[in-house]
């Protein structure tokens, strides 16, 4: 398994890999004309609804065969006071905050949902919200591309 270097790619081929479905829908992807976005942030920047767009989280994340595996992903070990009083305002506690950790060749997935400051793999992450079990021999694959999850 070929697993891109880019953190939004990342996670998606990790997460498509375990069976859900990612979109990509951050304030850069969701509001691609750049003038656009600079107006948002220079004459809009106090409405909630500016707050919101640009404060998207990075992915939106289902599982089809599970009626409560849907969240949302944000790229951060932690949020800024202004990203987490959006957060609380606007979105349910149903966000993951993820990043990549690396040492001696081993790529590690650490998590917390918001809210929750204790760092997780990304299975136990899944699994303690969602009772989610990845297939041993799925993990087996990822791990010989030097992914530990």
């Amino acid at each position: 398994m070929t697993i891109p270097a880019i953190p939004h790619a990342e996670f998606r081929v990790l997460f498509e890999a375990l069976g859900f479905h990612t979109h990509r829908i951050s304030f850069d992807h969701g509001i691609s004309d750049a003038n656009l976005r600079k107006a948002l942030k220079s004459v809009y920047g106090t409405s909630a609804v500016t707050l919101l767009l640009q404060n998207l989280p990075d992915l939106f994340v289902l599982h089809p065969e599970m009626s409560n595996g849907i969240f949302f992903v944000r790229f951060a070990t932690k949020l800024s006071a202004e990203e987490a009083a959006v957060y609380k305002q606007f979105y349910p506690t149903d966000l993951l905050l993820a990043s990549i950790n690396q040492t001696n060749g081993e790529r590690r997935v650490a998590c917390s949902w918001i809210g929750n400051n204790k760092q997780v793999s990304l299975l136990d992450a899944l699994k303690e919200r969602f009772g989610f079990k990845a297939p041993a021999r799925l993990i087996q694959t990822v791990a010989k591309s030097g992914w530990r999850l």
